[in-house]
């Protein structure tokens, strides 16, 4: 069965369970650096809001031996569970000042998504680019949210620039720029993985410990999601490379997050640049690859000037 083949049946079994009070569209749906994704979009009748499931990991349990009905029942209960806290009314996008406190950014990079681009507000930030949306819903299960298009752009009569002043502040707000010491986050992963006090979790912290070599911190927010957008945040980057008492080498690990090296003398910024292209082509799931480059950010000017490339 091919996941078209399988997007038709759960489109099938999925309704038959939740009857005509929902309405589905099954969809492809194009996201970030081009990955296209089999999705459901599906809304009770009368709702403004249409959200997706993807059915990848489903499509793979499938092929794993999970049975059909098991999984037409998840995502029905998925589907039951999944109500939009925020119902926007459609007449308040056509308001900038109704819908302006929701609108947040996202960095991704440009070239890798030029067909989004092209209908779409941006700002170019070095090979990156800002997008900017709507936020719908948000809650500890995820977030949903609506691309802003040029159609709707053009309708506020606002200009780029307070588009984006509006969306880097929010975006602060919403979701929290966190700078976290590596070896921190490293523990959090071996304290979710092992039990703490074990022998395995002793062993993999004594290894952590004896492998720590140049500093690195991680930045991103407090979701870990779309993190990325920590570069536009200068005075955060500027007080940490005061506290360091050096420039800031910027690795892009994904979308999520970024490496920050500060940029003493045994930093060598051609291993950065070899770690990061390794990392992209062996660990990083293509739609989450951010760059290839590194950058580097300089305390005296107070700006993210440079990018490192082969």
């Amino acid at each position: 069965m091919t996941i078209n083949e399988f997007k038709d049946l759960m489109h099938e079994e999925v309704g038959n369970r939740l009857g005509e009070e929902y309405i589905f569209r099954a969809s492809d749906v194009t996201k970030n650096n081009g990955i296209v994704h089999t999705g459901i979009s599906f809304a009770k009748k009368g709702a403004n809001v249409c959200p997706t499931v993807y059915l990848e990991s489903f499509y793979e349990e499938m092929r794993k031996g999970k049975r059909i009905e098991c999984i037409a029942d998840e995502l029905a209960d998925i589907f039951r569970a999944d109500t939009p806290s925020f119902e926007p009314d459609p007449n308040d996008f056509d308001d900038y000042s109704k819908i302006k406190d929701r609108i947040y950014c996202k960095v991704v990079n440009y070239s890798m998504n030029s067909e989004i681009i092209k209908d779409c507000p941006c700002v170019k930030v070095l090979d990156l680019c800002v997008l900017f949306y709507v936020l719908v819903e948000y809650s500890k299960d995820g977030s949903g949210s609506i691309l802003i298009k040029n159609e709707l752009f053009d309708m506020w009569k606002v200009s780029k620039s307070e588009l984006y002043d509006t969306a880097l502040k929010n975006t602060e707000r919403m979701f929290e720029v966190r700078l976290f010491n590596i070896n921190e986050v490293l523990m959090e992963l071996l304290s979710e993985r092992y039990v703490p006090g074990s022998a395995i979790y002793e062993s993999a912290m004594e290894d952590l410990k004896a492998s720590s070599q140049a500093p690195m911190y991680v930045l991103t927010n407090r979701d870990r999601f779309y993190g990325a957008t920590g570069i536009l945040y200068t005075q955060k980057l500027s007080e940490f490379a005061k506290e360091m008492d050096t420039d800031l080498y910027i690795i892009p690990c994904s979308i999520h997050e970024l490496i920050l090296v500060p940029a003493y003398d045994e930093a060598d910024p051609s291993y950065l640049i070899d770690m990061v292209r390794e990392v992209n082509a062996t660990e990083v799931r293509p739609s989450e690859v951010l760059s290839d480059n590194i950058y580097i950010f300089k305390r005296q000017d107070k700006c993210v000037s440079g990018i490192y490339s082969a």
